[in-house]
């Protein structure tokens, strides 16, 4: 939501004086990044408290699949917020898309209480293949195929590049649609 939102809280900045936009969008999502690093050392107490500690391939894995999670909002930010300074419904639409990451994404639930044949619907929701697999790796040790990573992680490198072309044919228009 801070992505969404970056270009038009800072409509006054962005309609007074020339900044690089993508600053904005891309200052928005580290300061949401940092608030989740903050919640990160709370669970690394947690951790500490009940004597669990994954091991460090768990460890590397949570930290790359961190890493993408970033890049897959930065990638939604880039295209949603010049979209959104023209199309201001965006917000609510956005409300009702991220409930339905929600509920379908393996997060209170395991994966193996639905049945196998949805499996690859429910995977196929970045979010959702995310929370599966850091869940497996941090609490089972078990990873994903590497090739399995290497296509999920291409595909969210395209979306990424994919995200700043269209931010880039989007940029000049934002400052007079605030």
């Amino acid at each position: 939501m801070s992505g969404l939102n970056s270009l038009m809280s800072k409509a006054s900045l962005v309609t007074k004086i020339y900044v690089p936009r993508w600053t904005i969008v891309l200052a928005s999502t580290l300061n949401a990044s940092l608030i989740f690093a903050m919640n990160l050392i709370i669970i690394a107490v947690f951790f500490i408290w009940y004597g669990f500690w994954p091991g460090i391939p768990a460890i590397l894995m949570f930290v790359f699949f961190i890493l993408l999670t970033f890049i897959l909002i930065l990638s939604f930010a880039f295209i949603a917020a010049p979209l959104y300074v023209k199309f201001r419904d965006l917000s609510q639409i956005w409300e009702v898309v991220i409930q339905a990451l929600f509920y379908g994404s393996p997060i209170v639930y395991p994966l193996q209480i639905i049945p196998a044949k949805y499996h690859s619907i429910i995977l196929a929701n970045p979010i959702g293949y995310i929370i599966h697999f850091n869940k497996e790796a941090i609490t089972e040790n078990h990873y994903a195929p590497l090739w399995q990573n290497a296509i999920f992680t291409t595909i969210i490198i395209a979306v990424f590049f994919i995200s700043l072309l269209v931010f880039r044919k989007l940029e000049p228009k934002i400052a007079e649609n605030i």
